[in-house]
């Protein structure tokens, strides 16, 4: 019935088989094992792939350049998914941790407020950031534009380039951001609307002209209000 031989059934049927494999979660050494430790602090003091290989393989790794740049590769991007917030002593921490700034912390699964604590106590500049993102979305809620204003003057203490960048775009459409703290209503139903033209475009992709596209949406409208 199940296909198998009759040894591997009396196997299995055995009181004292065993279902895990004996080499369960042991990982084989590959060529790039013994190498990997030097090819990591070459690779942090900034050298190329290339030349990574050409190292490892003049100290006797079997493995072709190739496998040795892939690898780099892999490094580098890791690295480059890292988002480095540097404190005054340049300390980092990783990407997933700075979910947080953006959502209430009890809908954080990456960390717990003891946690975020902790986090906040070895890299200040987390609490920092914490605090600004926070004070940003309040000032929706108040209704003064000038508020804005204080806001910037204290980002651009913090020096951090990427707030920097943030804040550059602000100032350079202040107008709209002043309108978008006085005022409550927004664009959003005419970018919901914009959205939904895109699609039936998209849809229509080379099969159509302005003319069927207008008729075509307005049809759908028409449905709507039918049903």
């Amino acid at each position: 019935m199940t296909g198998l031989s009759s040894s591997t059934v009396r196997k299995y049927t055995d009181e004292s088989f065993q279902i895990e494999h004996a080499s369960l979660g042991v990982k084989r050494g590959g060529k790039l094992s013994p190498y990997k430790e030097e090819i990591h602090a070459l690779f942090e003091k900034g050298w190329r792939a290339i030349d990574i290989a050409e190292e490892v393989c003049n100290r006797g790794c079997t493995a072709t350049k190739s496998t040795v740049t892939h690898y780099v590769a892999e490094l580098r991007k890791q690295k480059k998914l890292s988002i480095r917030f540097k404190s005054s002593h340049g300390s980092h921490i990783k990407k997933g941790n700075f979910e947080t700034p953006f959502h209430p912390l009890e809908k954080v699964k990456l960390l717990n407020k003891k946690q975020f604590e902790v986090v906040c106590k070895n890299y200040p500049i987390v609490q920092q950031v914490h605090s600004i993102v926070w004070e940003f979305k309040s000032l929706f809620k108040n209704g003064n534009p000038e508020t804005l204003l204080t806001w910037i003057e204290q980002v651009k203490q913090l020096n951090i380039s990427e707030m920097n960048s943030f804040i550059t775009g602000i100032e350079r459409d202040i107008d709209a951001v002043k309108n978008a703290i006085i005022y409550e209503y927004n664009n959003g139903l005419a970018e919901g609307s914009i959205n939904k033209i895109k699609v039936i475009k998209r849809i229509m992709y080379g099969r159509c002209n302005f003319e069927t596209l207008k008729r075509k949406v307005l049809l759908l409208e028409r449905m709507k209000e039918f049903n």
